[in-house]
């Protein structure tokens, strides 16, 4: 167990110090140490509930360092079997680097953005006050990429259980003329009309873009609606990211479903089973009770308390 001096509260001083050292780093066995140390210190902060500001000071050295070792990864030759191969011709273990094949993985798809769109993504993060994770990089690497759920569309089945919750599908506020084959909103919203700035009504069906910030901002939107009641009753689709600020803010007023991943639909209609990420569905409604009796099929439902039914 490597020892870590206890920070101040609030102090930034140790991750200074070694953000520094991971400027100076320069193999993987330094970077690694570094990353380690970073970690270290940010669970150091989160369990004694330090700011998200203070605890991601930590967590952005830890991106960081595993961007760099990324990019080392990207720059060997691949050899059989998953190890790298030096151009020099000297094969290495992924073993012998203290790296799993995941680790692997998802460092390489971290170096794959360029230093600008890294950077843009943790600036956004940090000044949404949410956390930094590298699943959430990766999430807005592949969507500046091209290659993120943003075009991807539900199955009917979720569609058509919203629909038999609600009675009914007013409004489609983040949607396209492809979704609405499946929808079948009465009114739609889609990229050239924004949604975010429309008014919203009645009975919502909402399944966003998921990358950063759009998912973001279309959560905190659906909380404005609900708590002003222009939205009657709504179900929302969103990654299961328990630890963001918009779903703390979004989950005391709905239920909750926690499906199986969920294949999205290609705009072909061709289903993606490659989804590597967890879904929650939110409900916000009159009905908790038929809520839960109809997406129990997909998944176990859970109501906070206020929204029980007796």
């Amino acid at each position: 167990m490597m020892a870590i001096s206890a920070p101040q509260k609030g102090s930034r001083l140790p991750v200074e110090r070694i953000a520094a050292q991971l400027r100076e780093a320069k193999c993987i066995d330094e970077i690694r140490s570094v990353r380690d140390q970073a970690s270290a210190i940010g669970l150091y902060w989160r369990k004694r509930k330090a700011s998200i500001e203070v605890q991601n000071d930590a967590a952005e050295v830890v991106l960081r360092a595993e961007r760099r070792m990324g990019e080392i990864l990207r720059e060997t030759i691949p050899h059989k079997g998953g190890n790298p191969q030096l151009s020099s011709g000297t094969t290495v273990r992924l073993a012998d680097l203290g790296i799993t094949r995941d680790h692997s993985s998802r460092f390489q798809k971290l170096a794959a953005a360029d230093e600008a769109t890294f950077d843009q993504h943790v600036a956004g993060v940090r000044d949404q006050g949410e956390r930094l994770t590298t699943r959430r990089a990766i999430n807005a690497i592949s969507h500046a990429a091209g290659h993120d759920g943003d075009e991807w569309h539900t199955p009917a089945e979720y569609i058509e259980a919203a629909r038999q919750v609600m009675g009914g599908i007013d409004l489609d506020p983040a949607s396209s003329e492809i979704a609405q084959r499946t929808v079948k909103a009465a009114e739609w919203y889609g990229k050239n009309e924004d949604g975010l700035t429309q008014p919203w009504h009645h009975r919502v069906w909402l399944n966003p873009p998921f990358s950063h910030p759009l998912g973001t901002q279309f959560a905190n939107k659906l909380a404005d609606e609900l708590e002003s009641g222009r939205v009657e009753s709504a179900v929302f689709l969103q990654n299961n990211s328990t630890d963001t600020a918009w779903f703390r803010r979004l989950a005391p007023l709905c239920c909750l479903c926690f499906p199986k991943r969920i294949a999205f639909l290609r705009p072909d209609g061709t289903r993606h089973r490659g989804n590597q990420y967890a879904q929650i569905l939110f409900y916000s409604g009159p009905d908790p009770g038929r809520f839960a009796d109809v997406f129990s099929e997909f998944g176990p439902v859970h109501a906070p308390a206020s929204r029980r039914v007796s």
